[in-house]
């Protein structure tokens, strides 16, 4: 992060070469982007929760399995070290894949399931409302209302997405909820 911030520094400092003010504004939006980036994933980083689940869930039975599976053929006890492997790998995915729901409640972790389905419901809600029809004006007038939502959403995202201030993830996912909504009217 701090490399990414002294190099932004240094080349604004020094400001475009003439004739070069398209790559200097291409570098310097890549940099920015890239440094909210780092900037999110820092402030997001894995806690001792993530670091359960992710030690819980790995797939040590596997490997185990897979090096069994690579002895060669005249080792003795070739077949009862396969079986053992095999054992071992049914009983760390039955046991660890098993629970691994019970340690993500036991340690607090919230998925963004939540506020996915929330969202979803607060645009239905809305949709319901723009589209049926009502006593205090034409649905045409509506759905005009709604493009130009759509519209503005879409500007703000591109000043958003110029400035750098958030992740490409949280962009990415952005621009597709404006794309479902612009979809609609595709054929109104």
């Amino acid at each position: 992060m701090e490399r990414i911030e002294a190099i932004l520094d240094r080349i604004t400092a020094k400001g475009p070469r003439p004739g070069s003010q398209r790559r200097y504004e291409k570098t310097t939006h890549m940099l920015r982007r890239r440094h909210a980036d780092a900037v999110f994933f820092a402030n997001e980083g894995l806690s001792w929760r993530g670091g359960a689940v992710l030690a819980w869930s790995g797939m040590r039975g596997v490997v185990t399995l897979a090096a069994a599976q690579s002895l060669p053929t005249d080792v003795p006890h070739r077949a009862e070290l396969v079986l053992i492997a095999f054992t071992v790998a049914i009983v760390t995915l039955v046991v660890q894949g098993g629970t691994l729901p019970v340690l993500i409640k036991l340690v607090g972790i919230q998925g963004t399931d939540a506020d996915r389905e929330r969202s979803v419901a607060i645009a239905e809600v809305i949709d319901k409302r723009l589209t049926e029809p009502a006593a205090d004006g034409p649905l045409q007038e509506r759905l005009e209302l709604q493009r130009l939502m759509v519209d503005a959403q879409q500007n703000a995202l591109l000043d958003a997405r110029t400035d750098g201030t958030y992740s490409s993830h949280t962009l990415e996912r952005a621009q597709r909820i404006i794309d479902a909504q612009a979809t609609r009217f595709g054929d109104a």
